[in-house]
């Protein structure tokens, strides 16, 4: 069991660095750049923003200058030995000459600002490869940067640490709503099969699957909001787990619906399977009552088809839903990963994409070791 264990965390590891590489070409070979926004940020967020992400690093000076100007632009590409700036030297006038060619990233300096020996008047672009290397380093320390959205002032892990619980407890709501409905009402339909219970069972769960978040949250805000008038509107998330429920229900619903019809046909799947087996046979023999072969022998089989779609739900529900936590305007973390997609801040989206496969990972993880529990048959030495 150990070595299985083992083997499913070496394989682990390399999902997330697989999805870590994919994540990170996609988003440096998409067209556009978190720098080209309407608003632009000050020279030296911005320098300090590409360093620490990799995109451009400084060309150092060899003395202490004083800034004049720049004869270069964003993007130039500048030869080796042509001149890039003016700058005075004890009062002197000279010119920055470059020693090997580079495309000129930003000009992060002004007029009259003092530039200390071994500092940068211009960023120059690196290449793909450094960009990747200097990103892989940072997240091997743990270290997600900080976003372009905070103009430097906040990282990536305050954001996620932020609004990752708000996300956790809508999570747990919803997983709560789908396990407790989706399980029984599969249990009931697969011993009822064919009969008036098993078809309103499978009706509703086929109607849960085909209506999705984006169409049932607004009606539920319709219906039970701004008709009925039952429930209050948006807040509650800042009072804690299982505090101001009224404000919970109905996005946990919207939520949790979808996963409850999902988990109630694969839970009648395999009671179906099941009850048909030879040892449910032979327990129906030995003249065992119908609720004592249910909860001893069939449940622990029947719910192995469930348990397979638990570790992606779990992941999923965690993390949070976009679509649900923008319509009841929910402070999870799919507002920060929306936002910082559009914006393209790397930092952030990479942050919240690995974040979200570790979870992923770690809870398939831990239904393979549950599948060993559940299923006699299933055993890793």
């Amino acid at each position: 069991m150990l070595e299985y264990v083992l083997r499913r965390l070496f394989g682990a590891l390399l999902v997330v660095f697989s999805v870590f590489t994919l994540s990170f070409v996609i988003m440096r070979v998409s067209p556009g750049s978190p720098f080209d926004q309407d608003r632009e940020l000050p020279p030296e967020v911005v320098a300090n923003q590409a360093e620490t992400t990799g995109m451009a690093k400084p060309v150092p000076i060899a003395e202490d200058v004083v800034f004049q100007t720049s004869l270069v632009q964003n993007n130039d590409a500048v030869q080796a030995g042509q001149p890039y700036a003016k700058v005075r030297v004890n009062g002197e006038l000279r010119t920055l000459v470059s020693k090997e060619p580079f495309t000129v990233f930003r000009v992060i300096r002004r007029a009259g600002e003092s530039v200390p020996k071994g500092g940068a008047v211009v960023y120059r672009h690196t290449d793909l490869g450094t960009q990747y290397f200097t990103t892989l380093h940072n997240y091997l320390r743990l270290d997600f940067g900080v976003t372009f959205d905070s103009r430097g002032q906040r990282t990536v892990w305050e954001n996620i640490a932020e609004t990752l619980p708000v996300s956790m407890e809508l999570g747990l709501y919803a997983l709560l709503i789908a396990l407790t409905f989706g399980i029984c009402s599969g249990l009931v339909a697969g011993l009822r099969q064919n009969s008036w219970i098993d078809h309103t069972v499978m009706s509703s769960a086929m109607i849960g699957i085909s209506i999705p978040s984006i169409v049932l949250g607004p009606l539920l805000i319709l219906v039970f909001i701004m008709k009925l008038q039952w429930l209050p509107p948006y807040g509650g998330w800042e009072r804690g787990v299982f505090q101001g429920v009224e404000y919970k229900i109905l996005p946990s619903i919207a939520l949790g619906v979808v996963y409850a019809a999902y988990f109630a046909r694969l839970t009648r799947g395999g009671m179906l399977e099941v009850v048909r087996q030879d040892w449910i046979r032979t327990a129906r023999a030995k003249g065992l009552s119908e609720g004592l072969i249910v909860r001893r022998h069939a449940l622990r089989g029947a719910i192995l088809p469930t348990v397979t779609f638990l570790g992606p739900a779990i992941a999923h529900l965690m993390v949070g839903s976009v679509v649900v936590e923008k319509v009841f305007k929910i402070p999870g973390v799919s507002k920060y990963f929306v936002d910082s997609a559009i914006n393209r801040d790397y930092p952030m989206v990479m942050g919240v994409v690995i974040v979200y496969s570790v979870f992923l990972v770690v809870f398939n993880l831990l239904v393979d070791i549950a599948y060993a529990y559940l299923d006699p048959r299933v055993r890793y030495e």
